[in-house]
């Protein structure tokens, strides 16, 4: 029984996490709605929320700097 507990708490961490990166990711585009914005701060935990944006926040980075390379390459 508490394998399938862990199991379930595992999946819901996952959620979570997976919640706060649509969370960041539509924050950084600008677009979000009132009430999911509201629901999503109750729901998912702040470090997932720091990590989510930092993760991000590294890709949107990244890309630019490929972006740019690939720019002044041609």
């Amino acid at each position: 029984m508490k394998e399938a507990e862990a199991a379930t708490s595992v999946l819901a961490q996952t959620r979570s996490f997976l919640r706060s990166m649509k969370m960041v990711v539509w924050a950084f585009v600008g677009i979000r709605k009132s009430s999911a914005s509201q629901q999503d701060l109750v729901t998912v935990k702040p470090v997932h929320i720091v990590v989510a944006g930092l993760v991000v926040a590294a890709c949107f980075v990244a890309a630019l700097a490929l972006l740019v390379n690939w720019i002044v390459a041609k």
